[in-house]
């Protein structure tokens, strides 16, 4: 009974663990198609400034970009966004 119900709870918490990752990775995408306003499936720097709005000044702005313009091409791809994102999250686990 009791090696039942640890198995049953591994399962529960591997599932919830599983949606709560695909839900994340959706958030990340739903905000680079909205950033991406000219559908060309990268952000430049005018439409990151336009996403991010009036949560950050110029500088910081500009040193976030080009932290994440990996390629310094003044473009960010969905993979440089989710590659930022995925050691952001990295980091925070160190945190913990």
């Amino acid at each position: 009974m009791k090696k039942t119900l640890t198995t049953t709870l591994a399962a529960a918490t591997a599932l919830i663990l599983s949606v709560s990752a695909q839900a994340g990775a959706g958030d990340k995408k739903d905000w680079f198609e909205k950033a991406d306003t000219n559908k060309d499936g990268k952000i430049d720097m005018a439409e990151f400034k336009a996403a991010k709005g009036d949560k950050m000044d110029e500088a910081k702005l500009a040193e976030k970009f080009a932290k994440m313009d990996a390629d310094s091409d003044g473009n960010l791809t969905m993979e440089e966004c989710k590659a930022k994102h995925d050691d952001k999250d990295a980091d925070d686990k160190k945190a913990e």
